[in-house]
């Protein structure tokens, strides 16, 4: 059996992925193509500690390429890969199955991030981190919009208490999500970048993980113990 591979390879200095496109989400990343794949079996067991609760188990078959992308920007902003998969209709199934995903690994997330510190010189702090996740949901959900503007009011801040905004902005995402199957043929294009719903699901479940395991360094090893005996 073949494993399909999506590799993309960046126009800046951001990160090289490396995507199992049957397995929504989850990618490996690094430094270059060759970082990401060595990537792929740290990234498929974090990925299966939520994915194998819902019935997913470990790929099994040879890895090959299939597609690869070159990022290229247009202006500043530098588009990403839309792959093959992504084309095809967001079922049922992969609504149901994103926001399953979703829900824990956001409740780790947030456990995590009691105890995660501010990181090295560079890192965004715990709390703008949480900020940024709040604004890239809006921003996955805004893609599948003619006009993401039109939602810009999801976005603002009114709580002070970036948890709080988090699980406002998350309740509006799942409902985008909820009526994407009915919208399954919509294809967006934002500053040169194509956008469809079995993307945004693809793309949001990736960032939740990616984020979770970047506090996850950040614990100190004795509260890592205490997270991981409660986990």
């Amino acid at each position: 059996m073949r494993i399909g591979l999506g590799v993309s390879a960046p126009d800046s200095q951001r990160w090289a992925e490396a995507w199992l496109l049957d397995f929504i989400g989850c990618v490996g990343v690094g430094r270059d193509a060759d970082a990401a794949l060595a990537q792929i079996p740290d990234a498929i067991v974090r990925y299966l500690r939520f994915a194998a609760r819902l019935g997913r188990g470990e790929p099994q078959g040879r890895v090959e390429i299939t597609e690869r992308f070159e990022c290229f920007r247009v202006d500043r902003y530098e588009v990403n890969p839309i792959w093959t998969v992504d084309r095809t209709p967001a079922t049922r199934a992969d609504v149901d199955f994103a926001g399953a995903m979703l829900a824990p690994s956001r409740e780790a997330l947030l456990s995590v991030a009691e105890h995660a510190g501010d990181g090295v010189a560079g890192d965004r702090s715990v709390e703008k981190m949480l900020r940024h996740l709040a604004d890239a949901e809006w921003w996955y959900g805004s893609r599948l919009e003619e006009d993401p503007e039109r939602v810009r009011r999801y976005a603002v801040e009114e709580e002070p208490d970036q948890r709080r905004r988090l699980e406002r902005i998350r309740g509006w995402f799942l409902d985008v999500l909820d009526v994407a199957p009915a919208v399954d043929d919509v294809e967006r294009v934002h500053r040169g970048e194509r956008w469809t719903a079995r993307k945004v699901v693809r793309r949001a479940v990736y960032h939740e993980l990616d984020h979770l395991r970047e506090l996850q360094a950040r614990v100190p090893a004795h509260a890592s113990s205490t997270e991981a005996a409660r986990n």
